[in-house]
């Protein structure tokens, strides 16, 4: 599933249908209308829609827990956990549990987070850090999997996002593009090793011998203050193989950290017809030949030689026909209109005076050059949204397939007014 820490950051683009043109609020603290978010625990319920291509997923089950609490003045903190789990056929399931807390200034300009992710019956990978803004530029502090500190420029963090998207939805926006900072995954390679000549002396198989490598020899390092309570501090002998390595001291490997060594190429030709019939309605028609290249992982790590093969997702073709209608201003749907699936936001008394909007968030790779061709979204989230921030009738689109979220059950909560 989705994980909240995907990427660094993401640019989205926000489709938004049937705006409504009410003034913006004063405060960009509290949704655009002046209306405060709500603080509120919902409860989602995840199944599979529909699966696309040559999918392998068969059905797919989870939930959602969302909380939501705080104000403009003292800051909004966010509790989220999504556990699903995906079946592929032949008893194969991928089970996924992602824990997330974050907590965010009502000015959008600090952030703190803890993401833990699970996979199956691996062990938790932990994000753990802070970013501040100063100016335009976001300076993130990373604990966790690793110390590290970066920069990114133009960035916002989530709960402002949320409060642009309601400004441009009743500004009478319909695309807005936004770079987005809410975690960050961490890369590791080992390379506390003996170099290629040299192993290859060990190698049976290239004219080695594994005797030679595995000769005990006297031990430099025993007795040694720095190394008591190892191994190295009582040893007569180390192997031949371990004083070969760069950093002999070390007996195991060392792991560096955030490395970005992969790529993806990605080459297309594209023809584009668009139609305007009428006064509102456009026709678009596109064809794309391409072709898409990844690599990631090492084929070798020892010999530093990543493998490199298709895509996963490589698409050779692709034909799209898609129709634009243009709504006119002032069509956002009021709380009294109930939506075609009943949840519990329909009758609830505190949302009929709201307005709400659909969206959809596309979530691009930021890394992805501007000239490579017509990009497709890594992930796409589309929602109902309430202009007190609750969200409702959600799909979260994986391009493979989408799972939908139905809200079972909503718990409003007591808030304190700003003083």
């Amino acid at each position: 599933m989705h994980s909240a820490s995907c990427v660094f950051s993401v640019t989205f683009a926000l489709a938004l249908a049937g705006l409504c043109t009410k003034g913006v609020g004063t405060s960009r603290a509290e949704a655009a209308s002046g209306v405060p978010f709500l603080p509120h625990q919902a409860v989602y319920d995840l199944s599979l829609q529909k699966s696309r291509g040559n999918a392998t997923v068969n059905n797919a089950k989870g939930r959602i827990l969302y909380n939501f609490t705080g104000s403009a003045c003292e800051g909004y903190t966010t509790d989220f956990r999504q556990v699903s789990q995906l079946d592929t056929g032949e008893t194969k399931s991928t089970f996924s549990d992602l824990r997330s807390t974050s907590w965010e200034d009502g000015s959008g300009n600090s952030y703190r987070f803890r993401i833990e992710t699970r996979m199956n019956d691996d062990g938790v990978t932990t994000v753990d850090g802070v970013a501040e803004r100063s100016g335009k530029t976001v300076t993130v502090k990373l604990k966790q999997p690793s110390a590290k500190t970066f920069t990114i420029e133009n960035a916002v963090f989530p709960t402002e996002q949320v409060k642009l998207i309601i400004e441009a939805a009743r500004a009478g926006k319909s695309i807005l593009e936004l770079v987005v900072y809410d975690g960050s995954d961490n890369g590791e390679k080992d390379y506390n090793i003996p170099s290629l000549a040299f192993r290859k002396t060990c190698n049976l198989m290239e004219g080695g011998s594994p005797t030679f490598c595995n000769e005990q020899l006297t031990n430099p390092f025993k007795g040694l203050e720095p190394f008591r309570g190892t191994n190295y501090f009582t040893a007569n002998t180390i192997s031949r193989f371990n004083l070969a390595r760069p950093f002999p001291q070390f007996d195991g490997s060392l792991l560096q950290q955030g490395r970005n060594d992969s790529n993806i190429w990605y080459n297309s030709a594209q023809v584009t017809y668009s139609q305007r019939v009428g006064r509102d309605l456009i026709i678009n028609t596109n064809y794309t030949f391409s072709k898409m290249v990844e690599r990631w992982g090492y084929q070798d790590p020892y010999a530093d030689r990543m493998q490199q093969g298709l895509y996963f997702n490589d698409r050779p073709h692709w034909f799209k026909f898609t129709t634009v209608y243009e709504l006119p201003f002032g069509q956002g749907i009021p709380g009294t209109r109930p939506p075609a699936s009943p949840d519990p936001t329909t009758n609830n008394d505190k949302f009929k005076p709201l307005m709400r909007w659909p969206v959809t968030v596309s979530y691009y790779d930021a890394a992805a050059k501007p000239n490579a061709g017509e990009q497709t979204p890594v992930y796409a989230m589309s929602f109902e949204l309430y202009e007190d921030g609750v969200s409702r009738s959600l799909l979260l689109d994986y391009n493979d397939f989408v799972i939908a979220g139905a809200m079972g059950k909503i718990d409003i909560k007591d808030s304190k007014p700003c003083n």
